[in-house]
């Protein structure tokens, strides 16, 4: 995750900076999104799990 938010923050930069000539579309094309929904999905369920353990699904309904 930590990884994915680097590679992100490194495009924004490079973008704000103007130190590329490269568009935002294709910027956007080369970040991974596969990644990046896999670290969100993995997430989530982590944070699913720990709900349930805790016994806390009053919050889920």
């Amino acid at each position: 995750m930590r990884s994915n938010l680097a590679r992100i923050y490194r495009w924004t930069l490079m973008l704000s900076m103007g130190g590329t000539t490269m568009s935002l579309s294709t910027a956007l094309a080369n970040i991974q999104w596969g990644d990046i929904v896999t670290s969100f999905l993995s997430f989530f369920l982590s944070l699913l799990v720990k709900i349930l353990l805790s016994g806390g699904t009053q919050g889920l309904v």
